[in-house]
């Protein structure tokens, strides 16, 4: 029996078949998205009727709602999630089935941070779904998220992806802004929470790559509130290799059952040349 946040969680064997024949993909897009709600295979089936005709290789999941910690093989695609609060809180990732040889680990760090890892051409990429507390959230729980997202580092080596629901407002750049952690384009008014990923994506040399691309202000915003009145940009992509990410971009035509919408990163899988 698996215990949530204490040892890794390798695929079953099946998952290790062929593993040197890897995808001649040259690029991948990879998103995240809030879901609500996967708890039940209902939703599953609703979630990947919705994404029919979407473009996408790898969805970072918050929100799954589903206890354990556990990978699912099903027809079309891999079910990677941890959880341990039934019907609350829960992250993990929806892969595509031709990518299933490219998977080398999954590991659950907490029950809002996951971390897949995968291989490309003997190039190893990280991804980290992350699934912060709210404004209403204590300090304690803010500080024990950030300490997952820093557990999910230590595990890692070589180019990353942090993807997943923030709960917090970057806002536009601002004069003492480190233009290489935030880009132009920002969205909104900056908020506490937003402050402290800053930290974050700073202390890790994470750009924000929402706010490297223009876009309107209506394909910008990631939330909206039940009363249709506001939204925000609170769903964010980040990487440590930026030159490696050529579009990031708010997806809005997912018809399924939430308050959010998907964002959606091209990223090249050949690693950068060196200078």
């Amino acid at each position: 029996m698996l215990t949530v946040g204490e040892e890794d969680r390798y695929p079953p064997t099946k998952y290790k078949r062929n593993i040197n024949k890897k995808t001649n993909q040259s690029k991948l897009k990879i998103c995240t998205y809030n879901v609500k709600s996967l708890v039940s295979f209902e939703k599953y089936i609703e979630l990947t009727n919705a994404l029919k005709n979407i473009n996408f290789d790898i969805i970072g999941l918050s929100e799954v709602r589903r206890v354990g910690c556990s990978i699912e093989e099903y027809q079309d695609y891999i079910l990677c999630y941890t959880g341990q609060t039934k019907g609350l809180y829960g992250v993990g990732f929806l892969v595509k089935k031709e990518l299933k040889n490219n998977i080398t680990k999954f590991t659950g760090i907490s029950e809002r941070v996951a971390l897949l890892q995968l291989e490309f051409r003997n190039f190893p990429i990280s991804l980290i779904q992350a699934y912060a507390p709210t404004e209403k959230a204590n300090e304690d729980e803010i500080q024990k998220f950030y300490e997952d997202l820093n557990q999910a580092h230590s595990l890692i080596d070589g180019r990353v992806l942090v993807t997943g629901d923030f709960n917090a407002k970057i806002g536009q750049q601002q004069k003492t802004d480190n233009n290489q952690i935030i880009g132009r384009f920002g969205f909104g008014k900056r908020n506490e929470r937003g402050e402290r990923l800053i930290e974050y994506a700073t202390e890790h040399k994470l750009a924000v790559m929402n706010t490297f691309f223009k876009k309107k202000n209506h394909r910008k915003w990631t939330w909206i509130s039940p009363d249709r009145k506001t939204v925000n940009e609170i769903d964010f992509i980040l990487s440590n290799s930026p030159k490696t990410v050529t579009n990031v971009e708010v997806i809005s035509n997912v018809k399924f059952f939430s308050d959010h919408r998907l964002v959606r990163a091209t990223i090249t899988v050949k690693p950068p040349k060196k200078v």
